[in-house]
This record gives C-alpha cells, sequence and structure tokens, in this order.
C-alpha cells in the first residue's frame, strides 16, 4: 500500500495526478487506463476537496492497493461529510466516471467525520 496525505488545496490535484500515473505506470494497465484513472482520481480529490471542507483547512488522504486482480484507490476527508446513503447522492460528474471506468466503487461518509471513496480497476492480466 501507497499513501500520500496533503492539504485539501485545488492547486494539489496535479500532485493526485501524477501520484496515480507513477503508480499506475508500474502495474500492468493501458495507457488508456492510466488516463481514466487520473481523470477519476482528479474528480474524486476535487470532490474531496470541495465538499469535504467547503474551503477551509484540512487534508485529503489519497491511498493505493495492489492484488493481483486489480489496483484500488481510497479518497479520504476528514471534512463534513454527508448524512444518507451514499446512492441517493444527485450524480455529478465524478459519480458519473466512477460507474462507467471503475469495475467497483464504495462511498461512505459520517456526519463531521468526513467522507471516504474506495474505487477499483482491474489488472491486465
Amino acid at each position: 500500500m501507497a499513501r500520500l496525505t496533503i492539504p485539501a488545496d485545488p492547486q494539489n490535484l496535479v500532485v493526485c495526478r501524477l501520484a496515480l500515473a507513477a503508480m499506475g505506470g508500474a502495474l500492468p494497465l493501458s495507457d488508456q487506463a492510466i488516463e481514466d484513472l487520473k481523470l477519476v482520481t482528479s474528480e474524486m480529490c476535487g470532490n474531496a476537496i470541495a465538499h469535504g471542507y467547503d474551503g477551509a483547512d484540512g487534508e485529503i488522504e489519497l491511498e493505493f492497493r495492489v492484488s493481483q486482480q486489480e489496483l484500488e484507490m481510497v479518497v479520504i476527508d476528514h471534512g463534513h461529510g454527508f448524512a444518507g446513503p451514499a446512492d441517493g447522492l444527485r450524480p455529478g460528474v465524478g459519480l458519473t466516471l466512477l460507474t462507467k471506468l471503475c469495475s467497483r466503487h464504495r462511498i461512505t461518509s459520517e456526519v463531521e467525520h468526513g467522507t471516504t471513496v474506495v474505487y477499483a480497476y482491474p489488472l491486465a492480466t
């Protein structure tokens, strides 16, 4: 597992994309898969920054977990969180990308404790 913790600042989204590109480049993923995952990761980290902290100071964590079958990514914020089930969220660009480009995803949140988004992409065999 690899973990990156950065300040919740939109200027740091490039760091998230670069981390994904570095991790993906070492795995059996196509160039298109890496580009897709950079887009998803940028959206998930951007959502954590925008919705988790609403401009207040905070941090986001980005984790990469590799198994023989997949690359699993986790984006965590410790911000505001939300009540209710994640499947009740209004789909925007990020949720649409999660559904279309990832093999699985899960969103969990707790008010005033933050949100965790887990998503995965299969490795080429």
